[in-house]
């Protein structure tokens, strides 16, 4: 806590008895009314209150690196020796202030005893002479007769924001692509997107809330006394008075910007290559060329986290408060000359701190997306295309006519003396039947 004083005002002066003596001495009464300000202030910074907080060398606060994850996955080739990527991690990354685990609130409390003197100006001896004349020096005598709290007021010393740059809302998102041969129809497309839409249904990934205050403490800044609170000082002649101000609080406050971040962690084995004119193990079903007979993507496995929540500590904000005190002060006068005075107000002005905004960027980065790119292969009808253009077709209409002939010849050669033997021998068992 800091604390000054100043201010110092006559704000009123009022002559009472003027008597003069037979020797032609001068006695003079008069009343004076003075005032004064005292200030208490706190004037901690984000260090006071936390002191463990990361800084620098030089004491600039530092902020940590932090990272989640929230995505693995494994992808499968979808061929006969099942061959697969390694896992690969996604992660977001973020900055934070960490404040450690120490607090000190800076609460001030306690009786402030503040003392009030009456300095006389001057400094001469009793008797001069000037020009074989004797001049005496003018006497003074005073009684603090009374001291009250005329007024007092408290606030901020000053305050700052806290601004943040960057995206500050942001989430993930899971896609898919297709890449590889040609398909006639959009089936293919289909399971892949059903494939991305059974990722996101698993609600694995994560999403950026909004910015929020937390108050850590609430502010205090009050005195024990009220407005008019005081009263007479002892009896007699006193060069100095002392009032208490009676019991005060004063604490900054201290609020908390928070971020929370909710994410879900998923495992994802996924097959991204349902080419199944190979008959691969993958597949619904054997393919008879050149027809493409298209098996869905599968997630082959997932591992799933509960959903979970975590809040950052993006920054600490310190709001100091002071507490302002006009205190009025009545003094009795008597003097051996008439005084000459000037009545004066000065103000004493409140504690500000120019500290400046805090500017911080908020954003997330790392892994926002993933994309799942499937394979869709490749037909013999799509290897011919490419291989021989418009021509293609051609090709592949006479592959099914070789596959009909061999079908027919295969049919002529197997299939019709196996009926025939069929045939016969069915006609012999009839005849020994007859018998």
């Amino acid at each position: 806590m800091q604390l000054y004083t100043g201010g110092q005002s006559l704000t009123n002066w009022i002559p009472e008895n003027i008597i003069i003596e037979t020797d032609g001495s001068l006695i003079a009464d008069a009343y004076a009314t003075y005032e004064a300000d005292v200030v208490m202030y706190t004037h901690a910074e984000i260090q006071d209150i936390y002191p463990d907080v990361m800084t620098t060398w030089g004491g600039v606060i530092q902020f940590k690196d932090t990272s989640l994850k929230w995505l693995t996955t494994k992808e499968y080739v979808g061929n006969w020796l099942y061959d697969c990527t390694p896992d690969v991690d996604y992660n977001i990354n973020f900055k934070e202030i960490a404040v450690g685990n120490r607090y000190n609130s800076h609460n001030y409390e306690g009786n402030l005893p503040i003392t009030f003197d009456v300095v006389i100006p001057g400094n001469f001896e009793e008797e001069r002479m000037l020009n074989d004349v004797k001049f005496s020096r003018m006497n003074m005598t005073y009684r603090i007769e009374s001291i009250f709290l005329k007024e007092y007021h408290h606030g901020t010393c000053g305050d700052y924001d806290i601004e943040f740059i960057g995206k500050t809302v942001d989430h993930s998102e899971i896609y898919a692509t297709t890449i590889g041969g040609k398909t006639r129809d959009d089936k293919f497309d289909e399971y892949v997107a059903q494939v991305a839409q059974d990722m996101r249904n698993t609600g694995v990934g994560w999403e950026q809330k909004d910015i929020y205050t937390e108050s850590v403490q609430t502010e205090l800044s009050d005195i024990g006394c009220s407005v008019g609170a005081g009263g007479p000082t002892r009896a007699g002649v006193c060069e100095s008075a002392t009032f208490d101000s009676g019991h005060y609080q004063l604490r900054p406050r201290v609020d908390a910007k928070k971020q929370r971040i909710d994410y879900k962690y998923g495992y994802f084995a996924i097959d991204i290559d349902d080419s199944c004119w190979r008959s691969g193990p993958d597949c619904t079903g054997y393919v008879w060329w050149p027809t493409l007979v298209y098996s869905p993507a599968r997630i082959e496995e997932a591992i799933l986290s509960p959903g979970e929540t975590y809040e950052r500590y993006l920054m600490t904000k310190v709001t100091n408060q002071f507490v302002h005190m006009r205190f009025e002060i009545k003094v009795y006068f008597t003097t051996t000359a008439i005084i000459k005075y000037e009545l004066a107000e000065r103000i004493l002005e409140d504690p500000v701190f120019d500290q400046g905004n805090w500017i911080m960027n908020a954003e997330i980065g790392g892994a926002r997306t993933y994309t799942i790119v499937m394979d869709q292969g490749t037909s013999l009808w799509d290897v011919f295309s490419e291989l021989f253009g418009e021509f293609g077709w051609i090709i592949n209409s006479i592959l099914i006519i070789i596959v009909v002939v061999v079908a027919i010849y295969i049919f002529i050669q197997i299939g019709i003396p196996v009926l025939k033997g069929a045939g016969t021998a069915l006609r012999a068992e009839k005849k020994l039947e007859r018998r």
